[in-house]
């Protein structure tokens, strides 16, 4: 839990909430690794739901909409990152934290619909369970 409480996690929540509608090519690289670090960080959180370190009920009572946020913003991220690693699940568990099935997927996120990577790749365009 002090993962998510952490004053890093709390700056880079401020830096999201501030991003609105920018474009991802637009994204700063300080943009960029807030994004990755409350990825990264819902990532864990989403682990441990997965492992049963952690009930999704606990995660879902104080993150439910930060999660979806976090989700929806970071979508064009999350395709980049997956298209330049060339790996389809990279933070696959917070990715099911905001569109699994459990207590905080019951509604799912609009993902911010992504660019073209810069290798040509397409984003994120959709959630996927």
């Amino acid at each position: 839990m002090k993962l998510l409480t952490t004053p890093e996690m709390r700056s880079a929540a401020v830096v999201l909430r501030d991003m609105g509608e920018i474009p991802y090519g637009a994204w700063s690289e300080e943009q960029k690794s807030a994004v990755s670090l409350r990825c990264n960080n819902f990532d864990v959180a989403g682990m441990f739901v997965q492992s049963k370190m952690a009930s999704e009920e606990l995660i879902a009572d104080g993150w439910t909409s930060s999660i979806q946020e976090t989700y929806r913003i970071a979508g064009p991220h999350i395709a980049a990152l997956r298209e330049r690693f060339k790996n389809d699940t990279h933070w696959r568990y917070f990715e099911q934290l905001a569109i699994g099935s459990g207590a905080i997927g019951h509604t799912q996120p609009e993902v911010a619909s992504a660019e073209p990577t810069s290798s040509g790749g397409a984003g994120i365009t959709a959630p996927r369970p």
